[in-house]
């Protein structure tokens, strides 16, 4: 790894997400940036309000196993819109991907060169199919065994 790896330091998230890339010829202005990331963050707290569950209520079990119900029911219809979304969308491949608040690192069979600014969409939510639009400059392109992976500084 490069001593210049955005993701040496802090905590990393490691996963398989959708993602998808593509080289840019500039970053978008900073207001423009200010708004997709307001976006990003709303993105964030969805997923984090679908992924919360309903805590019982000592004081009424009969309120509580209805409302338990009642939000397993919402569970169900979110997962099957979600996936009816998926399809109709075309979501991108799967990959690892690492990211954190300064970069992001995925493998794939092929990735952008050292220097250049990319685009990419990352669907971190599984049960919302959006996904954060992220923008950076590539700071390393390495191949071996696993493909290609990139290191992109935000």
């Amino acid at each position: 790894m490069t001593t210049d790896n955005p993701l040496n330091e802090g905590l990393v998230h490691e996963d398989d997400l959708p993602l998808a890339w593509t080289e840019v010829e500039a970053l978008p202005s900073e207001q423009r940036l200010a708004a997709i990331n307001v976006t990003n963050e709303a993105l964030i707290r969805a997923c984090e309000g679908l992924e919360e569950s309903h805590r019982p209520s000592e004081e009424s079990p009969e309120l509580a196993h209805e409302l338990a119900r009642v939000e397993a029911k919402l569970n169900l219809v979110l997962e099957l819109l979600g996936d009816w979304l998926r399809v109709q969308g075309g979501q991108p491949e799967s990959r690892r991907v690492r990211f954190n608040a300064q970069g992001l690192e995925w493998w794939a069979d092929q990735g952008p060169d050292p220097g250049g600014l990319v685009r990419v969409e990352l669907h971190v939510c599984p049960s919302f199919p959006r996904a954060m639009t992220l923008f950076g400059r590539v700071v390393a392109r390495e191949e071996g065994a696993d493909g290609v992976r990139t290191v992109l500084a935000f």
